[in-house]
Parts: structure tokens; sequence; C-alpha cells
């Protein structure tokens, strides 16, 4: 699988119903920082064996 983001400038409840239930992992509203989205990412991201 391989993890969705919805990055939009829309910012209603009622699109981010439709994001999540259009099946993304996360959803992020413009504008939006940086670190924010890496995070996120991180978050969705596999974590790696040491």
């Amino acid at each position: 699988d391989i993890p969705i983001i919805m990055l939009t400038g829309r910012d209603q409840s009622r699109d981010k119903l439709l994001g999540f239930a259009s099946e993304a992992d996360d959803y992020l509203t413009k504008p939006f920082n940086a670190d924010d989205l890496l995070s996120r990412i991180r978050k969705l991201l596999p974590k790696e064996d040491s």
C-alpha cells in the first residue's frame, strides 16, 4: 500500500470527511508548514530496522 496525504486548500469538515472517505491516510490544508508535512510523512512510512 502507498500512503496518501491529501494537500488541499479545502478545510471544511465536509471536505475532510470526503478525503478520508476516499481512503486518504492523512489530510493537510494549505498553507501548510513543511515540518508538519515531513512529520506526517514519517508517521506513515514503515519503520526501518536498525
